[in-house]
């Protein structure tokens, strides 16, 4: 297992719920492994999107980012160039408390990452890291991301809140249908139920 895990804040500090969010296709557009390392406007969308989330509600939450990220697995870039650009882009702009970067995949060339691991979604290790070390409250947080593996993996961990945004890779298959429209009329549609659950007890949830 290959995990890197980046804080910004102490973890006792700070509320116990979360808001966790995928990168690749949730704070930016997923064009492909390595998408981080050609992107330029990264930070400005990431910052658009979780501005939105964080407006969304008055409720504080930390945010926490886990991400499988193959590039280096796939000998595209180095581990240290993958984690400064975490870093850079989410860490330094306090935009999120803390991110997790599983680098493994079953295939990779290079053999120290060729591995399918504990950490790597769908397995839910990476939710379950996060929450140990940042004291947070998995039932009372809410995971946001763009394939169904994301899902899977929040859902194995005891997350309950899960929100999928929908494009031709969500289930890892050409979706059938045109499902949504431009990606920021489905942004906002998540958004909109963001607020309404965060707000929402989790009792106050079960009585809808």
């Amino acid at each position: 297992m290959v995990l890197r895990v980046l804080f910004h804040s102490p973890a006792h500090h700070g509320p116990s719920n979360a808001l966790f969010v995928d990168a690749d296709g949730v704070l930016w557009s997923d064009t492909g492994p390595g998408a981080i390392l050609r992107t330029k406007e990264l930070s400005a969308h990431a910052h658009s999107f979780l501005g939105q989330v964080r407006s969304a509600t008055e409720v504080k939450f930390k945010v926490i980012v886990v991400s499988n990220q193959t590039a280096v697995a796939r000998g595209m870039t180095t581990e240290d160039e993958m984690v400064n650009l975490f870093d850079q882009l989410l860490l330094k702009p306090r935009l999120v408390d803390a991110v997790l970067l599983c680098l493994c995949h079953p295939h990779a060339q290079d053999s120290r990452y060729r591995t399918n691991c504990r950490c790597r979604k769908p397995n839910p290790e990476m939710f379950l890291v996060a929450a140990n070390r940042l004291m947070v409250d998995l039932k009372e947080s809410v995971m946001i991301g763009d394939r169904i593996t994301d899902i899977v993996a929040s859902s194995r961990a005891g997350i309950s809140r899960n929100y999928l945004l929908l494009n031709d890779r969500s289930f890892e298959l050409n979706f059938s249908e045109d499902a949504v429209g431009d990606e920021d009329s489905t942004y906002f549609s998540v958004i909109r139920e963001l607020s309404e659950v965060v707000l929402a007890t989790p009792s106050e949830i079960d009585k809808d």
